[in-house]
């Protein structure tokens, strides 16, 4: 019995250690999700479950593979609930919806959030700041067109797991699956093919057209002209004025903006 008291004392201070040590701090947020900070970054992971996809043990799974992210940036994951989305129906409300969390919640000089919206019925990667070097609007398509068959599933979870790692794997420099892409490439390929030989086939298939020269030399040809004169029916003035050389263009201004990339799914 003593033995047992004690295995239970060495237990319970073991497990207080490791959370005295430990370098994620896991919180409950006012925003209703949950977070964790890299206290080594100051990036934090953050779920923010709106349309409650996802169970406890879940949340936490995502959680953790958020977290591995806080090394170059803010990761959120959030969902967006059918009829929470007041910008609108399309893939730029979910992109102005994420624009609103990324100024409302995180503000950091760089954040990217993975966003499930159940309104639009789109995914969508938004990123902020310098990590848009990596992950701009054409990684984020893609990255959406590899897990958006997860989401019309209605396997949630794993939409997510596989969106983390993909970004994860764009930033450390890996290469990612771009299926859509190829297959995108292939049609426009085929269709420029075909086009380029129905051309051929339509020049061959022509009769040659009589050019002029053979024309006249075969026509008969005569002109008449009887007591020709000239009249002068009326004049005009036209004022010609020299040209002066001037310089000038168009100048734009840049602001701080973001990229995003998404899916109907």
């Amino acid at each position: 019995m003593q033995k047992s008291n004690r295995l239970l004392t060495f237990i319970t201070v073991l497990v207080f250690v490791l959370l005295v040590i430990s370098p994620i701090n896991v919180k409950a947020d006012k925003f209703g999700g949950y977070a964790k900070t890299n206290d080594t970054t100051g990036y934090e992971a953050r779920v923010l479950d709106g349309a409650k996809l996802f169970d406890s043990s879940e949340i936490n799974a995502i959680l953790e593979d958020a977290y591995n992210i806080t090394e170059y940036a803010d990761m959120y994951v959030v969902t967006v609930a059918d009829g929470d989305n007041n910008y609108g129906s399309t893939q730029s409300a979910t992109d102005k919806y994420c624009d609103q969390i990324y100024r409302q919640i995180s503000g950091a000089n760089n954040c990217i959030i993975f966003c499930i919206d159940m309104d639009t019925r789109y995914l969508l990667v938004y990123t902020k700041g310098s990590v848009e070097n990596d992950i701009g609007s054409s990684k984020a398509d893609t990255i959406t067109d590899n897990v958006y068959s997860y989401a019309s599933d209605g396997d949630y979870y794993q939409c997510s797991i596989e969106a983390i790692d993909q970004i994860g794997r764009v930033l450390a420099g890996m290469h990612i699956a771009q299926p859509m892409k190829v297959a995108s490439n292939m049609f426009i390929a085929f269709v420029v093919g075909f086009v380029i030989m129905y051309l051929i086939a339509l020049g061959k298939s022509k009769v040659r057209k009589t050019s002029d020269s053979e024309m006249l030399k075969y026509a008969a040809i005569r002109f008449a002209a009887n007591n020709p004169k000239d009249i002068i029916t009326g004049t005009t003035k036209t004022y010609c004025p020299r040209s002066s050389g001037s310089g000038g263009g168009r100048s734009g201004g840049g602001g701080g903006g973001h990229s995003s990339g998404g899916h109907r799914f």
